[in-house]
């Protein structure tokens, strides 16, 4: 003889009880997936800020440091999209480049501002040398800050004559 709780099967109560658990672990993994998709798109463009600024630094180092840009005077400011290509203007995912450049003279025990003692070449007097002192500064989206954009900003300095006494040299 059996007796009615030796029925085999589930009750209606373990099915909803599996289904409640297998809903809420769903859940937790489509929101999981979707903090990756975040991360992962503010990582791209992260990475794109980098690239940006590694290349406007290298174009810095082999360009003539005391011309002034195509664009008039410094400092220059442009916009790129996510491929690292220049814009015309700001668009939704755009990341905003801003090259500036002081001019600065080496000679002596002391580097000074050329805007306080103007001279001759690049606003040097004799026996003192131009320095330039470029600070790219590259502004991109990211879900991480308060106002929604990050930062990347690097300083170098190029000097006249390199080691071979010919061109301009990278001094960082």
């Amino acid at each position: 003889m059996r007796r009615a709780h030796d029925a085999e099967g589930f009750t209606f109560f373990e099915v909803v009880l599996a289904l409640a658990l297998l809903g809420i672990s769903l859940l937790v993994l489509l929101q999981h997936s979707a903090d990756d998709t975040r991360a992962d798109a503010d990582r791209a463009a992260r990475l794109v800020a980098h690239r940006t600024l590694r290349n406007e630094v290298q174009r810095l180092r082999a360009a003539d440091p005391l011309a002034n840009p195509a664009s008039g005077s410094f400092p220059v400011s442009f916009f790129t999209d996510r491929a690292g290509n220049v814009m015309a203007a700001a668009a939704s995912g755009s990341h905003a480049v801003t090259v500036s450049r002081r001019i600065r003279c080496l000679g002596g025990a002391e580097v000074r501002d050329n805007a306080t003692a103007p001279s001759m070449q690049a606003g040097c007097g004799a026996g003192a040398g131009p320095v330039a002192e470029f600070t790219v500064r590259v502004v991109y989206p990211s879900r991480y800050t308060q106002d929604g954009t990050s930062a990347l900003e690097q300083t170098i300095t190029l000097w006249p004559r390199d080691r071979h006494g010919t061109a301009w040299s990278p001094g960082s």
